[in-house]
This record gives C-alpha cells, sequence and structure tokens, in this order.
C-alpha cells in the first residue's frame, strides 16, 4: 500500500477541489466546453489491438473507436488555448499523434493480476501541450 499523504496535503488539496468543477460526461464533451487557460486532466482506459477489454469500465466505456475522437478533440482544445495533460500507453501510435507535445515516459506498477507473480509494470507516456 502506497504512503498516506500528510493531513496538512489533504486539507490544501481539498481548498482547491472547492474551486473545481468535477463532471461526469463524455470526454469530448468536456473538452469542447473548455475554454482558454483552462486545464483538463484525461487519464482514459488503454484502448487498441492486443488490450484485453474485461469489461471493468462499464458499456460504454472508451474504445479504440474512440482514440480518434481523443486525439481530435484535444488537438482542437491546444489550439484554442487548453491546457491539456494526457496520460496513456506508451504506443508509437499515441507518440506520433502527439508528436508536437511534451512526452515523459513512466513505469508504472500494474496490482491488477490476481497473483502477484503476475503482476507487472508498464511503461505510460505523459503527454502535456505547455512547458515544463
Amino acid at each position: 500500500m502506497g504512503n498516506i499523504p500528510p493531513v496538512r496535503e489533504l486539507i490544501d488539496f481539498g481548498r482547491l477541489m472547492r474551486r473545481a468543477t468535477v463532471l461526469q460526461c463524455d470526454f469530448q464533451e468536456l473538452v469542447e466546453a473548455a475554454q482558454r487557460d483552462d486545464f483538463i486532466y484525461l487519464d482514459p482506459p488503454y484502448a487498441g489491438r492486443g488490450v484485453r477489454d474485461r469489461g471493468e469500465y462499464g458499456v460504454g466505456a472508451f474504445k479504440e473507436e474512440d482514440l480518434d475522437r481523443l486525439v481530435e478533440a484535444l488537438h482542437r482544445a491546444s489550439a484554442r488555448g487548453v491546457k491539456v495533460l494526457l496520460s496513456y500507453a506508451n504506443l508509437p501510435e499515441i507518440r506520433s499523434r502527439f508528436r508536437n507535445w511534451n512526452a515523459t515516459t513512466l513505469e508504472v506498477a500494474r496490482n491488477v493480476a490476481g497473483f502477484a507473480s503476475a503482476r507487472s509494470s508498464v511503461s505510460e507516456l505523459i503527454l502535456r501541450n505547455y512547458g515544463a
């Protein structure tokens, strides 16, 4: 189990969240509504060839055919001056579609396997359309 943040950090986070708007909707609706200087963080489920869909995200979950909508919506938002941070699987097709964005690669532990010996890490891509 990871470290629990100190109480002070939780309090500070709570204060920041009071100013935040949290929505439950299709990602495209959210991205299209964003305006200059808004900040959007997206962490969609991995979709694509070779990715197993075990149904854990439910009906209407993000699928491979949604990738084009995501890429197009994020590029339109970027052109409007929206700050975007996207975490996704480190796939060549994603890198190429965001080649002008800042990219960082991380190794992320995955703990979803039933047996500890089957748990592994995956390469995750952090993309942002703004400076460091």
